[in-house]
C-alpha cells in the first residue's frame, strides 16, 4: 500500500524521489523503493527523524512491537543515563494506513516518543497504484486543517478522497479496502463462465475486467441508481434477467454484504491486537 501511494505521489509530481525515505526489515522490499529513487533504511526511526510527514504502513497487529522497538532507543542502556525524552524534538505528522487502530490510541502511543504528534488516519486501497484509488481521511488528535489539506492533496493524486468521521473508517475499509479482492473474485467468476462457454481464457478475462470497469464508470459518471442501471440492461424475457434470476437464487447480494461485515469486524478485532 505504501509503495502504491508513493508511486502516485511521485508520478503526479507532488514529491520528488529525493524527498521519499522508506524503511522495511526486508532488503527485497527496499529494493523496490530504491528503484523509484527513494532513500532507504532498515531503521524506522531514521525515516521519522528525516521526514516531516510519516506514513505508518505496518501490519496493525505489529504496531505495538514496532513502538516498543522505538522506545528502546531513548531508554538508558545498562548503567548509562540519558537526557533524551523523545526520539526527536520536532512535531511530526503521522498518517496511519493501518486498519482498525483508532487515532486516540495511535496518539497515545506516539506521545511518549514524540512531542505534539499530529495524527491522521486514512483508508486507501490498492487501485491507487493505477490512479483509481478510493481513500477516506479522518483527523485525529493534534491534526490541523493544513495537515488535512496536505494529506487530501496527496491522496487525490491516486484517486478519489473523502474526509469522514473516524467511526466510518472501518466500513469504508471493508468496502473499498477489501473490496478489490471481492471484485477480483467476481471477475474471475465471470471469466470462468466465459471459458465454460468456449471463450479463450485471455479474452474472457479481458472482457470480464472491462465490463466491471465500464459498469463502475457508469455508476460514477451518470449518478443513476444501480437498480435503474441494472433495469436498463435487463429486457423482459431476455438473457440478462435469466442470469439475474440465478444470481438472486444463489444469494450473491447477501454474500457480499456478509463479506463486508466480516471485513469490518476483523478491522475492529485488529484494533484490539487480535
Amino acid at each position: 500500500m505504501a509503495l502504491a501511494l508513493a508511486k502516485g505521489f511521485m508520478s503526479e509530481g507532488l514529491v520528488s524521489p529525493g524527498q521519499v525515505f522508506a524503511s522495511a526489515p526486508s532488503d527485497t522490499n527496499l529494493q523496490k523503493w530504491r528503484e523509484l529513487g527513494a532513500t532507504t533504511s532498515h531503521k524506522n526511526t531514521d525515516v521519522i527523524k528525516a521526514s516531516d510527514v510519516v506514513f505508518l504502513a505496518v501490519k496493525p497487529q505489529m504496531f505495538q512491537t514496532v513502538i516498543e522497538g522505538w522506545a528502546k532507543e531513548i531508554m538508558p542502556q545498562d548503567d548509562s543515563t540519558s537526557d533524551e525524552n523523545f526520539l526527536c524534538n520536532e512535531s511530526k505528522l503521522f498518517v496511519s494506513v493501518m486498519a482498525g487502530l483508532p487515532c486516540p490510541k495511535l496518539h497515545g502511543c506516539l506521545s511518549s516518543l514524540f512531542p505534539n504528534p499530529r495524527v491522521i488516519r486514512v483508508s486507501p486501497n490498492t487501485p491507487s497504484l493505477v490512479g483509481c484509488g478510493a481513500s477516506a481521511v479522518s483527523l485525529g488528535p493534534g491534526a490541523t486543517q493544513d495537515d488535512c489539506d496536505l494529506v487530501t492533496k496527496l491522496l487525490k493524486s491516486v484517486g478519489i478522497v473523502q474526509v469522514v468521521q473516524e467511526h466510518l473508517l472501518d466500513p469504508v475499509g471493508a468496502v473499498s479496502g477489501s473490496g478489490p479482492a471481492f471484485i477480483y473474485t467476481i471477475i474471475e467468476g465471470l471469466a470462468d463462465g466465459g471459458v465454460c462457454q468456449g471463450l479463450p481464457r485471455d479474452l474472457a478475462i479481458k472482457f470480464a475486467a472491462q465490463t466491471v470497469m465500464g459498469a463502475a464508470k457508469m455508476v460514477l459518471e451518470t449518478g443513476s441508481h444501480t437498480g435503474q442501471l441494472k433495469d436498463e440492461v435487463t429486457s423482459p424475457g431476455g438473457t440478462t434477467i435469466r442470469g439475474i434470476q440465478v444470481i438472486d437464487r444463489a444469494g450473491v447480494r447477501g454474500t457480499l454484504m456478509d463479506a463486508v461485515q466480516a471485513a469490518c469486524q476483523r478491522s475492529k478485532e485488529l484494533a484490539g491486537g487480535k
